[in-house]
């Protein structure tokens, strides 16, 4: 990306920088990310054009098809993730600006990033509803995205591995709606990083995805992994597992 063009209320960009760390994570240029944004249901996706010693260039966030437009002084948090782990940071929209004739936004740099906890990482071994909706088409915006079903094989804080008849390549993005057991809905965005195995049935194809979780809320993601913790030792008080 080439310099961007002068940004809003005294603010400029300066050298690009390849990488930057903060904390725990690492922002670079080319970073896929999602936002959580105040009154808004869900999680908007955008992409981290340029770290700069200025703030963070972001491309404008995407819901419905639409470009969000956001405030100077709005607060949101940024959720993004490597092969590793997520990350989540919060941060305030400084202003929009315009790369050539993009539009883009630009963020304060964080004072921390933090990594999402190990704990979110242990696997349940358990079967819940799940439906779906893959977000490239969900964001077009034109017509009603197509609605797809599965159930999970196994189910943490921090992914599932997820059984459905739908071939999904790695890198798709999905919206999810997983039903645990007492009727509680997580909605997530997730991301296929695999596809594990695939069954050949009666009925057809039955594709294993494993799924990384890149966007959670914090209250679903502690009630998730509370869930886990607690099915966990009930288990274990009757002796399976």
């Amino acid at each position: 990306m080439g310099q961007a063009g002068p940004l809003v209320r005294g603010c400029w960009p300066v050298r690009e920088k390849d990488v930057m760390r903060i904390g725990e994570g690492y922002l670079k240029a080319g970073q896929p990310l999602i936002m959580k944004i105040p009154g808004m249901e869900g999680f908007n996706r955008s992409q981290i054009e340029e770290v700069t010693s200025g703030g963070i260039v972001v491309s404008m966030p995407v819901s419905q098809g639409e470009v969000v437009s956001l405030p100077q002084g709005t607060a949101i948090t940024v959720q993004f993730w490597d092969r590793y782990a997520n990350y989540r940071f919060d941060t305030v929209v400084l202003g929009e600006t315009r790369s050539g004739q993009v539009p883009v936004l630009l963020l304060r740099l964080p004072d921390h990033i933090s990594r999402i906890q190990r704990r979110d990482f242990v696997r349940l071994e358990i079967s819940c509803p799940v439906i779906f909706e893959i977000a490239a088409l969900r964001e077009q915006g034109k017509i009603a995205s197509p609605v797809f079903t599965g159930h999970t094989a196994n189910l943490s804080g921090g992914g599932m591995l997820l059984v459905t008849d739908l071939d999904l390549p790695p890198k798709t993005s999905l919206h999810l709606a997983v039903k645990l057991p007492g009727g509680l809905v997580v909605p997530a965005m997730g991301e296929v990083v695999r596809m594990i195995n695939e069954i050949k049935t009666k009925d057809g194809a039955k594709y294993w995805l494993g799924i990384r979780f890149t966007g959670l809320e914090e209250k679903d993601r502690q009630a998730l992994v509370r869930f886990i913790f607690e099915e966990q030792r009930r288990l274990r008080r009757e002796g399976k597992m």
